[in-house]
């Protein structure tokens, strides 16, 4: 199918409606693309619409100026906390898209608490750019399957789905 002007793209969202094993669109369809298209795919379908926790092995950047970029990130961060060792890999923040990524940023702590906790400013910051690659197969990782079935049912992979 020919990838100029999104016709890829076009193609999933329009047929997306359709599909019955939406678990397997992201790793199956979306990170196929190029990264321009997959940029598109999030855009027009919605990070929690494609994103599986089951499979969470993949590049991210994420705004986290947007809603659903953040509560993807919760995904990512209680991930990462969950699961034993280094899954978070070549991360970066950047306090704007056109500022220089922070030198030696890593994980905060605080960003694994709920919004709620430290006087309302827990969570992932409201602002910024994060770019993580999520591996489970690196020395010392291993998936933890409980904690990735219960974040199953806080995206459209795990719900109940008429056939």
């Amino acid at each position: 199918f020919p990838p100029e002007d999104f016709l890829r793209v076009q193609a999933l969202v329009v047929l997306f409606d359709r599909i019955v094993d939406v678990e397997n669109i992201d790793h199956e369809i979306v990170w196929k693309l190029s990264c321009k298209e997959q940029d598109e795919c999030y855009h027009r379908l919605g990070y929690l619409n494609l994103f599986n926790p089951m499979l969470p092995d993949h590049e991210y950047r994420l705004d986290l100026r947007s809603w659903e970029q953040r509560e993807l990130c919760k995904l990512l961060v209680k991930l990462g906390i969950e699961e034993p060792g280094e899954n978070w890999q070549d991360e970066t923040y950047q306090w704007t898209k056109a500022a220089e990524p922070i030198p030696g940023w890593a994980l905060p702590v605080g960003w694994g608490t709920e919004d709620e906790e430290v006087g309302g400013n827990g969570g992932p910051r409201h602002f910024g750019q994060l770019y993580l690659k999520y591996t489970s197969d690196a020395a010392g990782c291993k998936p933890d399957i409980p904690t990735r079935k219960l974040l199953m049912k806080r995206v459209l992979a795990g719900s109940e789905r008429d056939i």
